[in-house]
């Protein structure tokens, strides 16, 4: 495999990695947020006919507002904490740093501003750089979603088609 294609795959891969990340991040918002609202929906819905005189909306607000505590004590199982979240951002700014830097690489040698030998020593440093990606990334544990991941195999085809093939 020469130099180009190793460059151009890890390019790619990059790319994808950076708008899976932005799609993820984005879900992982979304869901942080309805959890807090509906949380405090049940809540206060649940304070509120707590003070009802019969018995049964009593015995309801009683169980919503357990329910509503034990989703509370797992939240952080259930969904990103907002460190997680913050950590995700960073993780994808490393994504977004590596993409300029193979970008910057795959033009210098695609235009013969450096030869074989000195795009492979960048190429390779890069790929020693990527420890810390692949070290947030296990910690986070990102987990692949069928829907998310076609999106931004979309999402990346349809960028590299206006930046390398038009």
């Amino acid at each position: 495999m020469t130099i180009n294609n190793k460059i151009w795959y890890d390019l790619v891969h990059t790319k994808f990695g950076d708008e899976y990340l932005i799609l993820y991040l984005r879900r992982q918002r979304t869901y942080r947020k309805w959890f807090k609202v509906l949380t405090l929906l049940f809540s206060a819905s649940g304070i509120f006919s707590a003070f009802q005189l019969a018995q049964i909306p009593t015995i309801i607000s009683c169980a919503l507002i357990g329910l509503v505590q034990l989703a509370t004590s797992i939240e952080n199982f259930i969904i990103h904490s907002e460190d997680d979240l913050d950590n995700l951002s960073k993780l994808r700014m490393l994504y977004y740093e590596r993409l300029i830097r193979l970008e910057e690489l795959y033009h210098s040698y695609l235009n013969d501003k450096i030869l074989d030998q000195e795009a492979s020593e960048e190429f390779f440093n890069l790929r020693k750089s990527g420890k810390d990606i692949e070290e947030m990334d296990n910690k986070l544990n990102v987990r692949k979603f069928n829907k998310l991941t076609k999106i931004a195999d979309i999402t990346t085809n349809n960028y590299l088609k206006t930046y390398y093939y038009e």
